[in-house]
This record gives structure tokens, C-alpha cells and sequence, in this order.
């Protein structure tokens, strides 16, 4: 495909400032100075909507003529210009494809009516890439899972999903490494089946593996209790003890911390802790930006195993 220049990529996008205020799309950002705050970002600033997962990692060192579009709380929002000329995406907590599905196809057929889009009413989307022509859709679940790993489920899952055409990749995209017991569960075609379809099948998928983790933790209570306690247990001690943690390890920490609460090992003292947030606060970018005085590596798990240390605080012994 062609890319779009920068002035060009906001003139396409800013044919659409014209949206009725009743729509969804109306909390898009709307305005120049809003647009090129997000087009023309810092590399730190950048590196940290690549760990929010707002933006790939391939464009994180440059970004000549792209521009992201924002909702008020970041949880939906529109790039140009990276790997297609414009894509929407939205996120949220739980499992609920088919709300985001109607929200996003509502801001699509939009923004077709007021962009020249290539469509074919066979093949879908047609694109450059293509794993993008169909539906264009790509769909992800996020998902838990400690005690598939602790029981040495992974293999057989991820295969077992692969058969099913859906893929599953870690964190920061490894089909191989699951930092934190985090596995990112999404469709692979987006070819042959309708966006419904193709988001019924992963929701079917999804619920059995959440199904599957819950039956394993209670064969691990009920099997081998101390192995469970063993890795609660040791990761609570790694996240009140550290003075020096690299990302990873405090992601697999707090996996440990999470479950522990999860099966009442340990509670905190006021309310539940949102893990959600606590993933990105401990990525390196994240780190920096909230501390100008964190440049190296060194010092970001200074920082990293401090902030940890006072998480631990909210917990009982």
C-alpha cells in the first residue's frame, strides 16, 4: 500500500471532524494540536504506547508520518499510517468482544462513508498485507493462566489452540516466552467467516481455557498443596525482599502474588490490587517517565523493586 504523508494522513482523517456528537466517535480527538501531540511524541513517550500496546514495536524509534487518535481514557482510539492507513482499536478489562466489536464496527462504517477504503464484496478489506484482507479483524484476550504452567499444560495448549486457528503469544509477542503466566489469546485468519463468527469461536475457546485453569488449581489444592503454597509463597519473599528486579522477574512475581490472593494465601489490607495496572507501571518506560532521574538499567530496577517493596505493604503477613 501508500503511505500517506503526514499533512495528507490529516486531511483524510480530519474529513470526519464533521461526526454527529450523538455517535461513539464523538470523544475522538478532534482537533490539530491534539492530532500532532500524538504524531510527532517523544522516543520515551513512544516506548511507553508500545508497552500499553497502542502502538507495535517496529514503529517505536520512528514514527515520520503517523498519528494515533485518542479517547478521553486511551481505551479506544485510531493509527494511521502504521500498518495500514488507518486501523481502530479498542480495549478493555474482561471478556467482552462482541460490546467492543459493535463499538468499533459503528466508528468503521463511518469512517468508511467518509474515506475512500478498499472493499471487495467477496474477499472483504483488501490491503497490502495479506493477513489484513477479509475482515481485517483481529481479535485478543489476554488471560492468566499459573497453574497451566505450573502443571506443564503450556505445550499441549498452545498446540490445541493452534488447531483451532487461533494463535497464542506472551506478553511482548514470544509464541515461546509467557513472562508474568500471561497469554495473549487471539484469532489467526481473517478469511472465510463473518467477524461474528470468527469472534464466537474465540469466545468458545476462551471460556474452556479459563474453565480448564480453574479445574487445574483445584487439582493442585487438592494433589499438591505445597507446590501451590511453595509459589505464592516465593514470589510474595521476591517482591518484599528485592533491591535489584528486572521486568520479567517482577512480572513472574507478581503472577504469584495475584494467585496467592486469588486463593485468599494473602490479602491485602484494603480492597483488591489492580494487576492490570500494576503490569504497566513496572515496564521500563513506564518506569522512566515517572522518574526523570531513571536513565539506565541499573537504575530502573532500583526504582522497579522500591515500588514492589511498598506494594507489599498493602498485604498482611
Amino acid at each position: 500500500g501508500v503511505s500517506y504523508d503526514d499533512q495528507e494522513a490529516f486531511n483524510r482523517l480530519n474529513k470526519v471532524k464533521g461526526r454527529p456528537e450523538n455517535k461513539p466517535y464523538s470523544l475522538m480527538l478532534g482537533n490539530k494540536n491534539d492530532i500532532e501531540k500524538y504524531a510527532y511524541v517523544s522516543e520515551e513517550e513512544r516506548i511507553c504506547l508500545v508497552e500499553e500496546k497502542i502502538i507495535p514495536e517496529s514503529v517505536a524509534v520512528k514514527a515520520d508520518s503517523q498519528s494515533i487518535f485518542f479517547s478521553d481514557k486511551k481505551s479506544l482510539f485510531i493509527t494511521t499510517n502504521i500498518e495500514n492507513h488507518y486501523s481502530i482499536h479498542c480495549y478493555c478489562s474482561g471478556n467482552h468482544l462482541p460490546d467492543i466489536w459493535e463499538k468499533i464496527s459503528d466508528i468503521d462504517d463511518f469512517l468508511a462513508e467518509k474515506l475512500p477504503v478498499a472493499y471487495h464484496s467477496n474477499f472483504g478489506f483488501l490491503s497490502g498485507n495479506p493477513k489484513y484482507t477479509g475482515t481485517g479483524m483481529k481479535a485478543s484476550v489476554l488471560l492468566h493462566l499459573p497453574c497451566f504452567t505450573l502443571a506443564g499444560k503450556v505445550k499441549t495448549f498452545s498446540n490445541a489452540l493452534r488447531e483451532m486457528d487461533l494463535k497464542v503469544n506472551g506478553f511482548f509477542g514470544d509464541s515461546n516466552d509467557f513472562p508474568g503466566n500471561l497469554y495473549l489469546i487471539s484469532n489467526k485468519s481473517t478469511m472465510g467467516e463473518s467477524e461474528q463468527m470468527q469472534l464466537k469461536h474465540l469466545e468458545s475457546c476462551i471460556e474452556h481455557t479459563i474453565e480448564e485453569e480453574i479445574q487445574t488449581r483445584n487439582e493442585l489444592k487438592s494433589l499438591f498443596p505445597e507446590r501451590l503454597a511453595d509459589f505464592c509463597s516465593r514470589a510474595a519473599a521476591i517482591l518484599r525482599s528485592s533491591y535489584l528486579i528486572t521486568t520479567k522477574e517482577a512480572m513472574n512475581a507478581l503472577s504469584g502474588l495475584r494467585l496467592a490472593e486469588e486463593l485468599e494465601y494473602l490479602k491485602p489490607i484494603n480492597g483488591k490490587v489492580n494487576y492490570d495496572t500494576l503490569l504497566l507501571k513496572i515496564q521500563a518506560g513506564q518506569i522512566t517517565r515517572s522518574s526523570s532521574d531513571t536513565t539506565t538499567q541499573f537504575e530502573r530496577r532500583i526504582k522497579r523493586s522500591e515500588f514492589l517493596r511498598k506494594l507489599m505493604t498493602k498485604f498482611s503477613d
